[in-house]
């Protein structure tokens, strides 16, 4: 459940599969296939809420690094305080 104005979702798929982007409002809800890659991102200057739920069973393998850098740069540069540009040189 989301309460807000916008709030980005994004996963990248198990190395090399698919990056999954999604603009959610408000009363609505997105999933995260277990174990990937993913994120979330602020898209307004307001406050937003959400529920996640998550469990602890082994998901199998992920090379985080090259994901993590496959999610969109504005959501990456944020998660490591930089500008997109500063991590779009990290990811290149």
């Amino acid at each position: 459940m989301f309460k807000g104005s916008k709030l980005r979702t994004s996963f990248a798929g198990e190395n090399g599969g698919p990056v999954i982007t999604l603009d959610i409002t408000n009363d609505t809800s997105t999933f995260f296939p277990q174990g990937l890659i993913h994120g979330q991102q602020n898209m307004g200057c307001d406050t937003v809420a959400f529920i996640s739920s998550l469990n602890s069973a082994d998901p199998g393998l992920q090379t985080i690094t090259s994901n993590f850098f496959r999610l969109p740069i504005e959501g990456v540069a944020g998660s490591l305080d930089i500008s997109a540009e500063e991590a779009a040189e990290l990811r290149d």
